[in-house]
């Protein structure tokens, strides 16, 4: 594929780069919705990718990342245990029970770390018209579909951004726990 995927840098972002130094580096590494930004806040060695959409999940293939082409909850069905799952701007993207239904089984697959990234409450973002905001067909990827608090997310160490998602009151935050 032509189209290499996105990438940020971690330490230009303060918030993020205060998170990132909270989160421990593992060997194994599920990156649950990576799109066609993976994760950058933990290193890893093994860096798994579960993507369900063809666009996505092509591209991750073609920049060297192994791929589990499933939904969420269906990814976590293919793998035993992992030390880490991250989650950043998914859980947003599912209805509340199928939200509900991915945290609770992500919370069985983990052996050292989860975390979870989402918008503070409700954020409306539909998934474009012609085409996602990277010019392919992911459009139905990228609605948000609930809203998440971080009370809803007990005995998690939270990490709070007030002012993270400019225009939406809240905010955004980081849900992580650890074994």
């Amino acid at each position: 594929l032509e189209r290499n995927i996105l990438t940020y840098d971690v330490e230009s972002w303060p918030f993020f780069n205060m998170v990132s130094k909270n989160l421990m580096p593992v060997d194994t590494l599920l990156d649950v919705g990576a799109g066609i930004r993976p994760q950058r806040l933990i290193q890893c060695t093994k860096h798994i990718c579960a993507e369900p959409h063809f666009e996505y999940a092509d591209i991750l293939e073609a920049n060297g990342f192994e791929v589990i082409r499933k939904k969420a909850i269906e990814a976590l069905d293919e793998i035993e245990t992992v030390e880490t799952i991250i989650a950043m701007d998914v859980i947003e993207h599912m209805d509340k029970e199928e939200g509900l239904e991915f945290f609770k089984k992500a919370m069985t697959k983990f052996t050292k770390q989860l975390v979870i990234f989402t918008p503070t409450g409700f954020m409306e973002q539909t998934g474009g018209d012609a085409n996602d905001p990277w010019g392919l067909q992911g459009q139905f990827w990228q609605k948000h579909r609930s809203g998440w608090t971080p009370k809803e997310f007990p005995g998690a160490s939270i990490y709070l951004d007030e002012y993270l998602h400019e225009g939406h009151e809240g905010g955004a935050f980081f849900a992580v726990y650890t074994k």
